[in-house]
């Protein structure tokens, strides 16, 4: 019933034994617990209830799901580690790629891709057999110790020729890494079947012979060729010369020059074969003498002042104060790449200047590093041309040729040199 406080003049409301405040205690404590178990980890809620029942007096209960949680874990562990075994397992049966286990050279398992590999009927075929019996005997050797270093984990893989069940060789290709068996160490193998891979160097190699030895008979043709036309050539040459040393009229005059001309650019064409052949097949040898670069521009300015005087084109040649006085080198090709360049800038300007430029980049190791620009005012070459035009027998385009004449073989020749003095051109 309710109550009437007289001390206090307040109703009280209804009045609960301490029985029923007891059992309202705990339950708000059984609320508190779970609310903060929902916001807790699987560990953190196992860990809470240890504490809380080892503070209850609840041993049994704890000794319980101690028990219970440590047999969870432990098949949880032993069905994770048959899943690991049997995915491990599966990627071994089904690997393309033959793999063996062996214990001091006695083979204790092998894989199908083995067995497919030697030419067995069955993956247990080689097992207990010794590893040596599937190479050759002259082989055991380096066998033997390429496996050993690799088995301690170091080395690279060995290519050797196998010996498969029904006595055929097999290039191979053996890898081989420590294993622990059954408690005992052992080898794992690996064994990759590079026939094709051995048959395709093969005949690339061959290949590569018979186009080297193509390209030594083609360049022996062409100088055996060039030289048997220059003699004719030179004969041509110096006749035409003296030709026009004597009284002509007006008409025999031209003719002559038409032939001298001729001849020039047929001498020119058969030097350009000569020394493309010779590079291609290496018998120009670059001669290591003192160079002076300044005397090598003034002689080839002075080739070319009287032919640039009658375009009425100014050409002129520096060196920058940073190139060595004392320089090594052939001097001889230097000023024939010069002079095909300074040749092309002539040819190819109808007005303006022509420069050559001679600057040093750098000095290493006891090497100068020298950049030779020729420059000219002439009719330029496109972006997407310049690197066409070294190649033999290229000019920019048809047109060109008609109109300029030329060979395209003096820019490759160019080229050819430089590289061979270690530099490049563009």
């Amino acid at each position: 019933m309710p109550t009437f406080n007289q001390k206090t003049g307040l109703n009280l409301g209804w009045i609960t034994t301490s029985k029923t405040c007891s059992r309202i205690r705990i339950a708000s404590a059984t609320l508190v617990v779970f609310i903060v178990l929902s916001l807790l980890g699987a560990d953190q809620r196992f860990n809470v209830l240890v504490v809380l029942c080892a503070m209850l007096g609840l041993g049994p209960v704890l000794m319980f799901h101690v028990y219970r949680r440590d047999m969870r874990e432990h098949h949880s562990a032993g069905k994770a580690l048959r899943e690991s075994e049997e995915r491990y397992r599966r990627l071994i049966e089904f690997s393309p790629t033959a793999i063996g286990v062996h214990e001091e050279g006695r083979i204790l398992y092998t894989n199908p891709a083995w067995a497919k590999l030697i030419g067995a009927h069955s993956a247990d075929e080689a097992v207990g057999r010794q590893l040596l019996d599937f190479f050759r005997a002259e082989s055991h050797g380096r066998v033997t110790a390429a496996l050993a270093q690799l088995g301690t984990g170091g080395g690279a893989p060995i290519e050797q020729r196998l010996v498969r069940m029904d006595g055929a060789p097999l290039d191979v290709e053996i890898c081989a890494a420590p294993l622990s068996h059954d408690g005992k160490q052992s080898v794992q193998i690996l064994i990759r079947d590079i026939s094709e891979r051995k048959r395709a160097e093969a005949e690339l190699a061959k290949a590569l012979q018979l186009a080297q030895q193509a390209t030594q008979v083609k360049a022996e043709f062409l100088t055996n060729m060039s030289h048997e036309l220059r003699t004719p050539m030179n004969g041509v040459l110096g006749m035409a010369d003296v030709l026009l040393t004597t009284r002509l009229t007006k008409e025999q005059k031209e003719y002559a020059e038409i032939i001298l001309t001729s001849a020039q650019s047929l001498m020119a064409l058969l030097n350009g074969i000569l020394d493309l052949s010779r590079i291609e097949a290496g018998k120009i040898q670059l001669e290591l003498a003192t160079l002076d670069i300044g005397a090598v521009l003034t002689e080839v300015i002075n080739v070319f002042s009287a032919r640039a005087a009658a375009k009425n084109l100014t050409i002129s040649a520096s060196r920058s104060e940073l190139v060595p006085s004392h320089l090594m080198g052939d001097a001889v090709r230097i000023r024939q790449i010069l002079t095909n360049l300074v040749d092309n800038a002539i040819k190819f300007t109808e007005r303006g200047d022509i420069s050559v430029r001679v600057d040093c980049e750098g000095i290493l190791d006891g090497s100068a590093k020298l950049r030779v620009v020729v420059e000219d005012s002439g009719i330029g070459i496109p972006a997407d041309r310049q690197k066409r035009i070294f190649g033999k027998f290229e000019q920019v385009d048809a047109s060109i040729t008609r109109k300029y004449g030329g060979t395209g073989l003096g820019l490759a020749i160019c080229q050819q040199l430089v590289e061979l003095m270690g530099g490049e051109i563009g």
